[in-house]
């Protein structure tokens, strides 16, 4: 069986790539937070997903800074 090389992906792409994974590790914890059994675990999740969406923004501006290839 032959293998296939993979195709470098492209910076910018990479990080928008990441940002998209960020943004869904944050909905997903916001999902996480609507079905918390008490309060201190609803925050707990909703504290997680923010940080996950300040990734997400991080990741974001960073590929509107990377130049595509």
């Amino acid at each position: 069986m032959q293998q296939q090389e993979l195709a470098p992906v492209p910076p910018r792409t990479h990080q928008f790539n990441k940002a998209k994974e960020h943004q869904e590790k944050a909905e997903q914890c916001y999902r996480m937070a609507e079905r918390a059994i008490s309060e201190f675990e609803k925050q707990s999740w909703l504290e997680l997903g923010n940080d996950w969406m300040k990734l997400c923004k991080e990741r974001s501006e960073l590929a509107e800074r990377t130049p595509s290839c």
